[in-house]
């Protein structure tokens, strides 16, 4: 099936901020190598050219009473990049603690930052001449709102389907998860009683 172009189905699934000439050029230009992961058992996929380095957790610094979101920072080429759990911000296990768990560092439009996966499983090129992709109605909630196709992989034993990411999306998709998450938490604390002194 080929997709419509980029702009049609991209676009419609960017939060405020993120315009689809952002998108990843595999996706504008109808082919491209695309990085396979895994966040709790489903495939995942972004383009690879927007992944800068794929890192073991060990350089990881945990934070102090941290947001399940955001478990931390990461010392990168002297910049300090925020890691997010890919995991727990699609409402799934957490990917920081598996055995394969690897920090994709990706860069988006205007910066650099990292996002735990629960395993890497290598690449997938696209043919130039027949994108395999299917194109994804808009509406879905963040961060799955990133999603933008699903590719059905030949090669996979049991005729798998990889959700296709867009990166800037989904930076923008973990981080409206964990304001929710966030704000959650803070309406909570002010449910205990006062204490008189």
């Amino acid at each position: 099936m080929n997709p419509a172009p980029a702009s049609l189905h991209v676009g419609s699934h960017l939060p405020q901020g993120v315009q689809a000439r952002d998108a990843e050029p595999a996706v504008a230009q109808g082919s491209g190598s695309w990085l396979l992961f895994e966040a709790d058992g489903q495939l995942c996929a972004i383009d690879s050219r927007q992944v800068r380095q794929i890192l073991l957790p060990s350089g990881f610094s945990p934070l102090p009473g941290h947001n399940p979101h955001c478990p931390g920072l990461l010392a990168w080429q002297g910049r300090v990049l925020v890691v997010l759990d890919l995991g727990f911000s699609l409402g799934r296990r957490a990917s920081l603690g598996r055995p394969q768990t690897r920090l994709l560092v990706c860069q988006g439009p205007t910066h650099a930052w990292a996002v735990a996966v629960d395993a890497v499983r290598g690449f997938h090129r696209d043919s130039a001449l027949a994108p395999e992709w299917i194109p994804v109605s808009p509406g879905l909630s963040p961060p799955w709102n990133a999603m933008f196709a699903l590719l059905p992989l030949a090669s996979a034993p049991d005729g798998e389907v990889c959700a296709l990411l867009h990166v800037p999306a989904l930076w923008h998709g973990c981080l409206a998860v964990m304001s929710e998450f966030s704000a959650a938490a803070d309406a909570r604390l002010h449910v205990f009683p006062e204490f008189e002194t």
